[in-house]
């Protein structure tokens, strides 16, 4: 089980926590199930900081090796409650382009 801090400022600084717990239930053939803890769903659908949503699109994102509007439509297609704002959905597809396009460099130019 994992606890993400509810205190995290930003949804960047969970991807580290987030990768390295999809990683370890990748390797045991787990699955997953993330669900922010509010007591009022209703809340969670309306509030706009979604830190564990935001976090999980950059990781799938960078797992699936597509952009991060991609992998929104793609889990959007299948969960009515993923609503993120344009505005976090634009920082964070040039967030996960600037992640592709260093990977790149970094495969290229060793």
């Amino acid at each position: 089980m994992l606890e993400i801090e509810s205190q995290a400022q930003n949804s960047f600084q969970l991807v580290a926590t987030v990768m390295d717990f999809l990683r370890r239930v990748a390797l045991n053939k787990g699955r997953v199930l993330f669900v922010e803890s509010k007591e009022n769903w209703n809340e969670v659908a309306l509030n706009s900081n979604h830190n564990v949503i935001e976090a999980m699109l950059i990781c799938l994102a960078a797992m699936y090796q597509t952009s991060a509007y991609e992998t929104y439509t793609l889990i959007k297609s299948q969960n009515l409650f993923f609503k993120i704002e344009t505005q976090r959905l634009l920082e964070i597809s040039n967030f996960v382009k600037l992640c592709d396009q260093s990977s790149h460099y970094l495969m290229t130019y060793p």
